[in-house]
């Protein structure tokens, strides 16, 4: 079971077809999972020998029904489900059946409607299209040789989501790993009141290993391998010599933080028209949320702004100034003074009165997007091979304040360094915020797993986890 998702799911639920359907209609889907797992589901020897398998994993969908979580994602909403059942009785409306949830747990098949408006196709959770996008316009060309001489420019035209290009992949998990107000994905404050469990932070690498991954990154697949240098980085974002991992942790590091700082623009712009207050979430959960001792590593790591004021909720921020340190060693320009100039502003905003000042915060957000934008462009430029990984890894582990981050701010920092590293941690304190999301298959308890993470985090220790950070790396 992955780690990223297994906290979502209850592994004992029924099907969702025993309970009342979610909202449905005409649909733009037009080839379901079902028929994309006739082609995907199993090695074909004659697949095999007209070199299908030189770019594609046999077994793909196999990977994705399963054992990928997505795949499973609406039956959790189901009334079966005793959390989703609790949910829906505390927030007054059915999980199944509401938009707000449908929108991350199937998939939307009415992208430009109004969200009480939208229709969902749910039955295989977040199936093949709800990533790979709509494939009427092109599922019939993707199954002849010919399609792999399309630039992926023609593809995306035709409505297939450029899903090998790192920066493409990570911005389509953040929709619903980080929220976009846009396509009605936030998990709100109520929703996490009611019993949501806490969305992990979203460390590109880890999540697509861990999904699992039902594909080889490019170093592995033998047609990429075989292209002349310029036609697998122009068609398969796949520069010869590089690696994939350090590339999605860099890329994904600096998008998550884009669309962490769009989805905040965007409910502080609507709050800042409408008046009221930005919802809870976008807040450090542990302002309010944590112990009272005396002495307290908060009073020790000391406070961005007025103590007391709920401060913004921990961004990537420690990992993105790794990546962007790494970037200036390549020759790309010096971004530090510019990341901390725009999280100044940001911390200004929020500082401003007590729950921020929505106008301000919506504008220190939006530069903070244009900004990653621009950063983007750097990280694209540097060239990510053994070297660049090994010299990535020791910038994210010498930059940064460990003593000052949270659990997730950790938990964050570790995953993208062990991504990085080849052969498994060995136990230790780096495990102790790493394995704590998952459920063992033989439980069937979303509860007791999440009972379980949330005694770990409350118990993080984060002196202890600078002392290990700070020392010799797992080997």
């Amino acid at each position: 079971m992955t780690r990223f998702l297994a906290l979502t799911l209850s592994l004992a639920i029924p099907a969702l077809a025993a309970a009342t359907p979610p909202v449905t209609g005409e649909t733009q889907i037009v080839h379901s999972a079902t028929d994309c797992r006739k082609c995907h589901e199993k090695a074909d020897a004659e697949y095999r020998a007209n070199g299908v398998y030189d770019i594609i994993v046999p077994d793909a969908a196999a990977i994705w029904a399963e054992r990928d979580p997505h795949s499973k994602a609406a039956q959790v909403l189901d009334k079966s489900n005793p959390l989703a059942a609790r949910m829906s009785a505390a927030l007054g409306y059915d999980v199944a059946r509401q938009p707000e949830c449908l929108a991350c747990h199937a998939v939307d098949v009415t992208l430009n409607a109004p969200l009480a408006e939208k229709k969902f196709a749910w039955k295989h959770g977040v199936g093949c299209e709800g990533c790979h996008g709509f494939a009427a316009k092109w599922f019939g060309d993707h199954t002849l040789k010919t399609w792999r001489e399309v630039e992926p420019v023609k593809k995306s035209e035709l409505g297939l989501v450029d899903l090998r290009d790192p920066i493409t992949r990570a911005a389509k998990c953040a929709t619903c790993h980080v929220g976009n107000l846009a396509e009605g994905k936030f998990v709100t404050h109520a929703m996490y009141a009611a019993g949501h469990p806490p969305l992990l932070p979203l460390e590109a690498a880890t999540f697509n290993r861990d999904q699992p991954a039902h594909w080889n990154p490019p170093e592995d697949v033998p047609y990429i391998r075989s292209l002349p240098p310029e036609k697998a980085a122009k068609f398969f974002h796949a520069p010869p010599g590089q690696l994939t991992a350090p590339r999605s942790v860099a890329t994904g590091a600096v998008v998550t933080l884009r669309e962490s700082a769009k989805l905040l623009a965007a409910d502080a712009e609507r709050v800042a028209k409408d008046g009221g207050l930005l919802d809870f979430a976008h807040f450090d959960c542990f302002a309010c949320h944590h112990e009272l001792q005396v002495p307290s590593h908060r009073q020790k790591r000391g406070y961005p702004g007025v103590p007391g004021r709920p401060t913004v909720r921990q961004l990537p921020t420690d990992l993105v100034g790794s990546v962007l340190a790494h970037a200036r060693t390549t020759g790309t320009p010096d971004r530090q003074p510019e990341l901390k100039a725009r999280l100044s502003a940001l911390n200004s905003a929020f500082d401003q009165r007590a729950f921020g000042e929505p106008a301000a915060i919506a504008s220190a957000a939006q530069q903070l997007v244009t900004a990653c934008d621009n950063w983007l462009g750097d990280v694209r430029l540097v060239r990510y091979d053994t070297a660049g990984r090994d010299a990535l890894l020791a910038a994210i582990r010498a930059t940064g304040n460990p003593a000052g981050w949270d659990y997730d701010a950790a938990q964050l920092q570790a995953w993208a360094a062990r991504a990085l590293i080849e052969k498994s941690v060995a136990p230790g304190v780096w495990n102790s915020v790493l394995p704590t999301a998952g459920i063992d298959p033989k439980s069937g308890s979303v509860d007791t797993a999440l009972k379980s993470r949330l005694r770990v985090r409350n118990s993080f220790d984060p002196a202890r986890f600078a002392e290990a950070w700070r020392g010799p790396a797992p080997k």
